[in-house]
């Protein structure tokens, strides 16, 4: 990651403190009231705020009910990028135009996460993928946030508040998901390695990888249709979805069991 300055770190530090006073985050998230305007700080902030809030909606011994419900949507609502900004970082990385690589691009993505979203497109050959791009100076943002984060630890720790919480752990689990999305090269490894060992394991089916169209802020899969398993996991899911469910979760235990 690149090095950050002494300016860059105050001015995003004045960035955020604007906005946690704007929607009155840190008296919000503490007395546990008005989540919405807690989930939208988060937004603003970026990805590794939003990130914060993606691994504090999996934990209900933390946060209420109202607060998982509404972090649950910092997983789709995420603001996306122009296609005139996407397009700058695909041809940037690959050294060529974009029509050189792919024969269709779709211009809006289908999903946007916290450090990028995806596309839709068809290579030269007519074999259909998506693209996953990086939003613009995400490393940049990371590296300066979280060095901002390590410092406010030495600080937290004082606030009596927060004692339910441990901000040494979540800083720990935010700082290694988020560097390990931002290096595609292990997302790309961790991809290959998955197809190689899940693909095919009975109903199992695993989408390629294709190194030779992917770059550093770049990912590129083969695309597969189907529905989030959120539609089978939900708690009010149909009778009809039970027996499926069913087969699901074996099939996940059998494959957990057996990986190396």
């Amino acid at each position: 990651m690149p090095n950050i300055t002494s300016k860059e770190k105050r001015d995003r530090l004045l960035f955020i403190i604007k906005v946690l006073r704007q929607h009155e985050v840190l008296r919000n998230f503490l007395k546990q009231k008005d989540p919405k305007e807690v989930r939208l700080a988060l937004e603003k902030l970026g990805p590794t705020f939003i990130k914060a809030g993606q691994l504090l909606s999996t934990r209900p011994d933390l946060i209420s009910p109202a607060f998982i419900k509404e972090f649950r949507k910092l997983q789709d609502n995420v603001q996306i990028d122009p296609f005139t900004t996407v397009q700058k970082t695909l041809e940037a990385e690959y050294n060529c135009p974009l029509t050189d690589i792919f024969l269709q691009f779709d211009e809006r993505p289908f999903a946007s996460g916290s450090i990028g979203q995806t596309h839709h497109a068809l290579l030269h050959d007519h074999t259909p993928v998506v693209v996953k791009v990086q939003h613009p100076n995400v490393s940049e943002l990371v590296e300066t946030d979280l060095s901002l984060f390590k410092e406010a630890l030495r600080i937290l720790k004082f606030v009596p508040d927060l004692s339910v919480i441990d901000p040494k752990e979540i800083f720990t689990e935010i700082q290694t998901s988020l560097l390990t999305e931002i290096d595609t090269q292990i997302e790309l490894k961790n991809g290959l390695e998955f197809y190689r060992l899940n693909n095919n394991d009975g109903i199992i089916r695993v989408p390629k990888v294709y190194p030779k169209y992917s770059a550093s802020k770049i990912l590129v899969n083969q695309a597969m249709p189907g529905q989030s398993i959120k539609k089978l996991t939900a708690t009010k899911a149909t009778k009809a979805d039970k027996p499926l469910r069913t087969i699901l979760a074996k099939t996940l235990v059998k494959n957990f069991k057996s990986s190396p």
